[in-house]
């Protein structure tokens, strides 16, 4: 009787020992079904006419543009005029230079069917498609943080006519917190080799601008690009907000993109802003919502 006493007792105080030891909870994964990959497209000439618009509005409207702005405006003129050349030129070359560029079989025919017009400028003017996708998303509950990244990923269809410093934006906000860096990576890839790493510039809890140029020193021409922003905050949050934008020069300038967070009322979100002479090429917004 005493022995059957004995184990229940030991038996007990067992199970006892074994409900004091601290059970972590799993860390979480928030991605589950991240929307749809869509890869989008726009072209230079199309960006041209928009920051030519920009100007055109400012002076319809009688604001008061300075010197700089004047002569900034007056060269974004001739190159659209300009761009024309640029489409005769290359309609001189064959069907397989023309493959070898990158241009697509709808490029191809609208620039050897070239006419001088808007909309066949516009068909066969070298367009950026590019794709926005979210990598990570997951709350690690043996730290209290979560963590997110973007991957934004693309190339240049045919040969771009303004062969300057371009920009990629990639931005990650919270509806409960703001997200601070935690990594970057990103590679750009020129006709007939030659990858290098862009330029990055951090936006304090907003996202990076990774910069780069679209000729390397040996005149070789951008082909294709990725880059990715890694990110972390405070505690579980569940609503996010992602973005990337791809942000081309068309002036011979010092050009800046800026990334901030916009907290309109009860909203949130990335803002961009760009310098004169940068216009945006790509920009597309996700919200995920996760409900673990």
């Amino acid at each position: 009787m005493l022995k059957k006493m004995i184990l229940s007792i030991v038996s007990c105080a067992c199970f006892l020992s074994v409900l004091s030891v601290p059970i972590m909870a799993e860390d979480e994964n928030l991605l589950g079904s991240d929307p749809d990959e869509k890869t989008y497209e726009f072209n230079e000439y199309e960006a041209l006419k928009d920051e030519l618009i920009n100007y055109e509005r400012a002076l319809k409207e009688k604001a008061l543009l300075t010197d700089t702005q004047i002569q900034n405006y007056n060269e974004l003129k001739d190159e659209k005029e300009n761009y024309s050349n640029f489409i005769y030129a290359q309609k001189k070359l064959t069907i397989d230079e023309l493959k070898e560029q990158g241009y697509t079989s709808t490029q191809i025919n609208a620039i050897k069917n070239y006419d001088g017009s808007e909309e066949m400028t516009a068909r066969a003017a070298a367009s950026v498609s590019a794709t926005l996708k979210l990598t990570t998303f997951k709350y690690k509950s043996s730290e209290k943080r979560t963590y997110a990244s973007a991957k934004f990923s693309g190339k240049w269809n045919g040969k771009p006519a303004l062969k300057l410093k371009d920009h990629v934006g990639i931005g990650i906000t919270g509806s409960k917190a703001r997200f601070a860096r935690l990594g970057t990576s990103g590679w750009v890839n020129h006709a007939g080799g030659g990858v290098y790493s862009p330029a990055v510039k951090y936006y304090s809890m907003a996202g990076v601008d990774f910069s780069f140029g679209i000729q390397n020193a040996d005149g070789l021409l951008i082909r294709d690009f990725e880059m990715t922003y890694n990110a972390v905050a405070d505690g579980k949050v569940t609503v996010i907000d992602y973005r990337a934008v791809y942000a081309h020069s068309s002036l011979n300038i010092n050009t800046t993109l800026n990334v901030g967070i916009s907290t309109t009322g009860p909203s949130f979100g990335i803002s961009f802003s760009f310098s004169k002479g940068l216009t945006s090429m790509w920009d597309k917004t996700y919200t995920k919502t996760s409900y673990i």
